[in-house]
């Protein structure tokens, strides 16, 4: 018995069928896959700076009670793996015999210190830090986050998030 093929049902797709679907299935994975690890990126460098704000306002707040001022220090190490921290030494007052401090950024976030010093010294007595300075986030592979995080000579902390205050 012949069948014509106009008679023939179809019963399966195709290869160039299936691997044309295949193909957009994998591209609209990787790009929702890409936007979201952007997006954990983001959040893990706004938690980072949330953490560090929070950390040098605990301090100002101590030093200010027990009016004793501090050195802060940030290191911005070059080599691969090695984190980023800042180190935070008390001078005179109630605080003056206490252990240095340190904060560790997040093994992923970087720092870009704007300004031409690493060392900055806060009085207790006039509640300012000087000089003022800007610390900017870089992601993973060392752009510009948007990110920062500005202590001005008045000793505010303004933290920017993508270019918003927070």
């Amino acid at each position: 018995m012949n069948v014509s093929p106009a008679v023939m049902k179809r019963r399966a797709f195709s290869l160039v069928e299936l691997l044309i679907c295949l193909s957009v299935f994998l591209t609209l994975t990787g790009g929702l896959f890409l936007a979201f690890a952007e997006a954990g990126e983001s959040a893990l460098v706004r938690r980072d700076l949330a953490r560090l704000e929070s950390w040098l306002a605990s301090a100002m707040s101590r030093a200010d009670r027990w009016r004793s001022d501090f050195t802060l220090s940030v290191s911005l190490p070059m080599g691969p793996g090695e984190r980023h921290y800042a180190t935070l030494k008390w001078h005179g007052g109630g605080l003056s015999g206490r252990r240095t401090e340190y904060f560790y950024a997040d093994a992923k976030v970087k720092w870009r210190l704007a300004g031409n010093t690493r060392k900055m010294f806060y009085q207790s007595s006039t509640h300012s830090m000087s000089p003022a300075f800007e610390l900017r986030a870089l992601n993973e592979r060392g752009k510009l986050s948007g990110d920062s995080l500005t202590v001005s000579l008045r000793g505010q902390i303004t933290r920017r998030s993508g270019g918003k205050i927070m």
